[in-house]
């Protein structure tokens, strides 16, 4: 219960500090649940190494393409990297795979 209860302080402490470095409104919503859903799909459901390399690489990448092709267009870059993966590797990168049932 006390780590629920530190999670939720260190969770309320990040979007009160970082409600103005993201200009927050209540349309961010969606690109916010965004970009917190596709590192755990990247990595792997269930596997919480996998989510946090799969943060770190879906952040850097996204400054990459930022620094390359624009703010919009970032977005939109993450999210072809994220289809192409999960085409590729439906269970996510580090993700383990579905057993075969005979």
């Amino acid at each position: 219960m006390a780590s629920f209860a530190l999670a939720g302080v260190i969770g309320g402490l990040a979007g009160f500090s970082s409600g103005e470095l993201l200009l927050a409104f209540f349309a961010n919503g969606a690109i916010l649940s965004f970009y917190g859903f596709v590192p755990v799909a990247l990595g792997g459901l269930g596997n919480n190494r996998g989510a946090i390399i799969g943060g770190l690489a879906l952040g850097v990448f996204q400054q990459a393409a930022n620094f390359t092709v624009g703010g919009v267009f970032a977005a939109v870059a993450v999210f072809a990297v994220f289809i192409v993966v999960l085409l590729a590797a439906p269970q996510g990168l580090f993700g383990a795979p579905p057993a075969r049932r005979v």
